[in-house]
Order: C-alpha cells, then structure tokens, then sequence
C-alpha cells in the first residue's frame, strides 16, 4: 500500500465486468478485419481488478527487495508512460467511429510483439475496456460533433475567400465577420483538446489527421 500504486480509475477500467465489444483479437489487429459494426460483437470480461500481466521478458517481483524495474509490466501505467507511444486512435469522416487500437512498436524486445504492434497497448486495451461499448459510444459522439465543427470552419474559410472584398465596405466586413465565426470554431476545436476535457487525446490525435487533411486539400 503506497502512493505509487493508487491511481485514480473509472469502475468499468478497473472492476471485472463483462462488457459488449467487438469482435477482434487480444492484441487488437484483427479488429478492424474481423468487423467495426457492434452488431457483430461480443461480451467479454474487461477491467484490471487484480490483473498485473508481464512481458514475457519480465521477472514478477515476489518480496520487497526485489528489483520493480526488471518486471517489465504489459499495463499501461499513466503516469510513467506516455499512451501515444502505445496507443493510437481508427478514424473514419465518413463513418465515424472511434477505436483505440495498438501503435505499431517494431523492434522493441519488452513490448513488441510477433504482429508488430505494442503488447503494452494492445493488453492495455483488451484489459482496461478501451473499446466497451459505452466508451465508443462516448468517443464517437464527440468525434461525430469535431467532424461537424470542422466542416462549418471549411465552408466558411472557403466562403470568406471567395468574397471580392474589393473597395465595397460592406463586403470587407461581411468578409472579416465570416473569418471572425471560423477562427471561433477552430478555437473550440483547440480548446477540446485541452488536457482536462473528456477524451483530449483524441481530440488531439483527429486534430494532427484534420491539418493533414486540410494541407492535402489547399
């Protein structure tokens, strides 16, 4: 019992519940091959309770002089480890639905695995519930409204271009008000992905692919 080991924890990453997923493999790469529809999914047992899995390099520590270090623990721990490095979020604008899957991690002697991918991400995945119903339909919701609020800041930049300002007031001001409106937006798209806002890391992951997108298109 010591502060290092008490980390604050939603009940359903950290109590054994059966959850609805998809279908897919422990490790995640299946996932996406097998099915991204719910209605082919099952119910599995999620959530860390006593779980502590160890990479296979790993020797579990069994009394207090043993060395922690050379456990080599497959559970993301947030924080000593960065999840990005693990972790990465599917996209799709044109069915949105937002999945946590398993960041390729090649040539890693701990963590990588046969299929290439992080075991940490990929266990982490699989025991905490990433991808439990009620937790995609949360992230898809917000992922629905950033898709939304990105179009709206697209129509109105490309609206605002097309207007000849020229020598003509009205339209100079018509002009900077429409660029006015989509630099709002694009402040609220920056503001959720502000680490204290509900699920920032993927915000800020679809915020990397959306200036992607954006660069491509100009």
């Amino acid at each position: 019992m010591v502060w290092e080991n008490l980390l604050p924890s939603c009940i359903d990453c950290n109590r054994k519940r059966n959850q609805i997923t998809p279908k897919g493999d422990t490790s995640q790469v299946r996932l996406l091959n097998d099915s991204i529809q719910f209605s082919s999914s099952v119910t599995i047992g999620s959530g860390k309770k006593d779980s502590f899995p160890l990479a296979h390099t790993g020797v579990r520590a069994v009394q207090d002089s043993d060395d922690l270090n050379l456990e080599k623990p497959l559970l993301l721990d947030p924080c000593a480890d960065d999840p990005e490095q693990h972790l990465r979020y599917f996209f799709d604008r044109f069915n949105p639905i937002s999945f946590v899957l398993a960041r390729e991690l090649v040539g890693d002697p701990d963590y990588s695995g046969a299929d290439g991918l992080s075991l940490k991400g990929g266990t982490s995945v699989h025991v905490y519930g990433l991808n439990r119903l009620r937790l995609v339909q949360a992230r898809t919701e917000l992922l629905r409204r950033l898709e939304f609020l990105a179009e709206m800041a697209i129509d109105l930049t490309v609206l605002a271009q097309n207007i000849d300002a020229g020598t003509d007031d009205d339209l100079g001001r018509l002009k900077r008000q429409v660029i006015g409106y989509s630099d709002r937006i694009l402040n609220e798209l920056r503001r959720m992905a502000e680490k204290e806002q509900p699920y920032s890391a993927m915000v800020k992951a679809w915020l990397s692919e959306f200036v992607e997108r954006v660069e491509a298109a100009v």
